[in-house]
């Protein structure tokens, strides 16, 4: 039986008697007092609040620990599952893709393959983190709040990159970042590094690289086909899209494609049926 709670610990209850029971938590006695663990010593988080005029999602953290791993593993938590409506802030699945048999089962499953927590190893001084912001029910801007929990080393530099405005914010000394363009189709991109100055200004010019900067519809390949052909087009930001086949007199043949298609490029192939 557990009969004393550790400071932080952290505990979940389960009443499986049908009658209501009541807890007294009798606090324990100290000159000090409680005091929450100084994790300096062991590594830093980023805690990452999103909010917005009537939802928030207030804790998500990623960081470094000398005990995590670059896997899946306890540092890490899975998000919980979508509702109808809230703003809820992710990491992954990109990033633990295959990294462990549990993603490798579940990459269907939205609470096992997305992560509210994302802690990595100590080892690697440089990090890349995919975070995702899904957002349904509001209409103003969407504020993200960064705090640093431990000690950020001081060597290292920790920037964001907005993959819609392209903006880069340096988190270091800016610790909040307004959202005001967002689509409750699509949920908004951004990728957080952490490490060199030059790993950062080199790995975010190559993503910058890799996203298009105008809508462009290419030309199918190969062409004349028989009978497979592909069709490719890009996208800056996210899009509603109809993409359809006409033949020479006019008339419709196919829709291809008919909704929403978050930015970057895409391809689609059709049979000529």
């Amino acid at each position: 039986m557990l009969t004393t709670l550790k400071p932080w610990g952290g505990y979940a209850i389960y009443n499986r008697r049908p009658i209501s029971v009541d807890l007294i938590l009798k606090p324990v006695e100290t000159a000090n007092g409680l005091k929450k663990k100084n994790i300096a010593s062991d590594g830093w988080k980023l805690k990452i609040s999103a909010s917005g005029s009537v939802y928030t999602d207030p804790a998500n953290y990623i960081g470094q620990h000398s005990l995590a791993s670059d896997e899946y593993d306890v540092y890490d938590n899975p998000e919980p599952m979508n509702i109808d409506k809230g703003i809820s802030l992710t990491t992954g699945p990109s990033l633990r893709q295959a990294c462990t048999e549990r993603s490798r089962s579940a990459q269907t499953n939205h609470s096992s393959t997305l992560l509210s927590s994302d802690i990595r190893s100590l080892e690697t001084e440089n990090h890349l983190w995919d975070v995702d912001i899904a957002v349904k029910g509001e209409n103003g801007p969407i504020r993200l709040d960064f705090t640093e929990l431990g000690e950020f080393p001081a060597e290292m530099s920790l920037k964001c990159l907005n993959l819609t405005t392209r903006e880069i914010s340096d988190l270091s000394s800016q610790k909040s970042v307004i959202l005001h363009y967002y689509n409750e189709k699509i949920p908004s991109h951004l990728k957080i590094a952490t490490g060199s100055e030059a790993y950062i200004e080199s790995i975010f010019n190559d993503i910058l690289a890799s996203l298009p900067d105008n809508f462009a519809l290419r030309q199918n390949y190969p062409n004349p086909f028989n009978p497979l052909t592909t069709l490719e087009f890009s996208l800056p930001i996210p899009e509603l899209i109809t993409l359809e086949i006409y033949n020479i007199l006019g008339q419709k043949v196919a829709t291809l494609m008919n909704g929403w298609q978050d930015l970057g490029t895409h391809q689609i192939q059709w049979q000529g049926t």
